[in-house]
């Protein structure tokens, strides 16, 4: 199937309300794929399935809010959406919905306390940008007591993932025995 079929099939889905088509063929037009690009376009189908519930549309409607993707910035908005994301339980959106707190989307400064719990829950989930951002916070104190050795264990886990700056500040902070005893062999 090329693109340009896909797109009609998920058109006939989405226009019979099926909320993952109306996901996909919004993804679709906001990437040019098989159609002309139309972030508005795209926009109207995310919207549909985001109000039927359909959970990456959810968390998707906040980073258009974020981004300005089919429809003017609004930073209070995204956060409304990555919330909704989070608390059904998607990692993704936790990850946003933190983020968002701690760039003062809501028109407050840097909010570590209020991005922390949302912070842990998608390091909990795996994710690892929150695990090695949740290690880097705690080391460095943000939102919590700083604590070198629970820092380590989120940025090592972010690093047996792969994750590459995570797999940089690992390194380092087994090579200056900090959270963990010095080991220059771990650290490379």
């Amino acid at each position: 199937v090329d693109d340009a079929q896909a797109v009609r099939w998920y058109r006939a889905a989405a226009e019979a309300g099926v909320p993952e088509a109306q996901f996909e063929l919004g993804r679709y037009l906001a990437q040019g794929k098989g159609v002309d690009k139309d972030a508005k376009e795209a926009f109207r189908w995310l919207e549909k399935a985001a109000r039927q519930g359909y959970l990456p549309a959810v968390n998707q409607m906040g980073a258009s809010y974020a981004l300005g993707i089919g429809v003017e910035v609004d930073k209070a908005e995204a956060l409304v959406w990555y919330e909704r994301a989070a608390r059904r339980g998607d990692p993704e959106g936790a990850f946003n919905l933190a983020m968002g707190l701690w760039r003062g989307y809501a028109g407050t400064p840097e909010d570590y306390d209020a991005a922390l719990p949302w912070l842990r829950k998608a390091a909990n989930s795996g994710d690892t940008d929150a695990q090695f951002i949740l290690g880097v916070w705690i080391h460095e104190g943000h939102g919590s007591e700083a604590d070198a050795k629970q820092a380590i264990t989120w940025v090592e886990r972010a690093a047996r993932q792969g994750h590459a700056p995570a797999l940089e500040l690992y390194g380092t902070l087994c090579e200056n025995g900090d959270g963990t005893d010095r080991d220059p062999v771990r650290a490379y």
